[in-house]
């Protein structure tokens, strides 16, 4: 998609919004902790595991795309923690009741988002971050 999508992204100051600050561009994909080869402490889900690390691959190369050809923008990775909806299903409803640390409602999950995503730099190009705009090892 962003193959399509590169020609149309500056190169040059995007106007700020009080949403988002920045004046560079922000491509974000939605990945999860469990992509982190560091951070695999308890085994299992190989192929959710593997595809969201295959993920955060294109995300550290794309952001050496944007950045070599000179563009005014920068992608990122994002773990949202554990959001209640279909996906995270029976899980993420027990999880939530629990008000275990990392589990949101979507409309919480989307406040925290657009929260991290504000204060994004330049630097946290080419990263994972989570809800608390903390980076994800690799």
């Amino acid at each position: 998609m962003l193959k399509h999508f590169l020609p149309l992204l500056p190169r040059h100051s995007s106007p700020a919004s009080k949403l988002f600050p920045q004046d560079f561009s922000i491509i974000t994909s939605m990945s999860a902790r469990v992509g982190s080869i560091a951070d695999n402490k308890l085994g299992g889900w190989y192929s959710y595991r593997s595809s969201k690390a295959a993920q955060n691959q294109i995300t550290k190369t794309l952001s050496m795309e944007l950045s070599v050809g000179n563009y005014n923008a920068i992608a990122i990775g994002y773990h949202p923690g554990t959001v209640q909806t279909y996906l995270s299903g029976e899980m993420g409803k027990a999880r939530l009741s629990k008000n275990e640390p990392g589990t949101f409602t979507v409309d919480e999950a989307i406040e925290k988002m657009t929260s991290v995503i504000g204060g994004l730099k330049k630097e946290n190009s080419g990263t994972v971050v989570d809800w608390q705009g903390k980076q994800i090892p690799w």
